[in-house]
């Protein structure tokens, strides 16, 4: 069996830890190098669902407008509707008192 002195022994061990950081920071400079392009691709998938989020939300606003609109315009031609009435019906009175007076 050979015997390793202490010296050979550091030194080998230091070129086995500057070997593994070596290979661990290349690991970590690819993981970086890949790390922006997940970031941008979650920034833009972000930035899409905010966009579809507002279309979303102005679609529901104009929706309500129009069903506040319709309902309203419903309004005004049930009171139009109501107001004929009521003068169709004085006028049939009018017509009958003017027949009476004759």
């Amino acid at each position: 069996m050979t015997q390793i002195n202490s010296t050979t022994l550091i030194s080998s061990l230091q070129k086995i830890s500057t070997s593994v950081r070596i290979t661990h920071g290349e690991d970590e400079i690819s993981s970086a190098k890949s790390n922006p392009t997940k970031q941008d691709s979650k920034s833009r998938s972000l930035e899409i669902q905010l966009a579809n989020r507002q279309s979303a939300e102005s679609v529901i606003r104009d929706l309500s407008s129009a069903k506040t609109f319709t309902l309203t315009t419903r309004e005004k031609i049930l009171d139009h509707n109501r107001y004929s009435m009521v003068a169709q019906a004085n006028q049939a009175s009018q017509n009958v008192l003017e027949l009476l007076a004759a």
